[in-house]
């Protein structure tokens, strides 16, 4: 697989999923953690920007990165530490599982961030 091509569609795919997170947020949380109390509104959706913009971050990495880098080295290191990034937001959620600080976890995240970590390593090795 081409190293440019993966970062472009791991950066779309990312940049698609931070901006829907960032101009959003209260519906997005709703959407994975149905009605939440108004008083904590605001503070989640704060989060959620957050999280938006770590998003939209690592998907604009990837993006410029695959028009700037040339050498098959630097991509292949850039796209196993994308893989790894994402199996870290995996890694967060799941944390967040195990002490008790969500009910259940969401199915969506856990079924993208894999998918998106399996293209990056496929990407960086094939």
């Amino acid at each position: 697989m081409n190293d440019a091509i993966t970062m472009q569609i791991v950066g779309a795919a990312l940049l698609l999923l931070g901006l829907i997170k960032m101009i959003n947020p209260e519906k997005f949380n709703v959407r994975i953690y149905g009605e939440i109390p108004e008083a904590e509104v605001a503070k989640l959706a704060s989060l959620r920007m957050v999280l938006g913009a770590a998003v939209t971050g690592l998907a604009l990495i990837n993006l410029i990165c695959s028009v700037m880098i040339d050498d098959a080295e630097s991509s292949k290191a850039l796209l196993m530490s994308t893989g790894i990034a994402l199996l870290v937001f995996i890694g967060g959620m799941i944390g967040s599982k195990l002490r008790g600080f969500i009910d259940d976890i969401p199915l969506q995240p856990m079924v993208f961030f894999p998918i998106l970590s399996i293209i990056c390593f496929v990407g960086a090795f094939v």
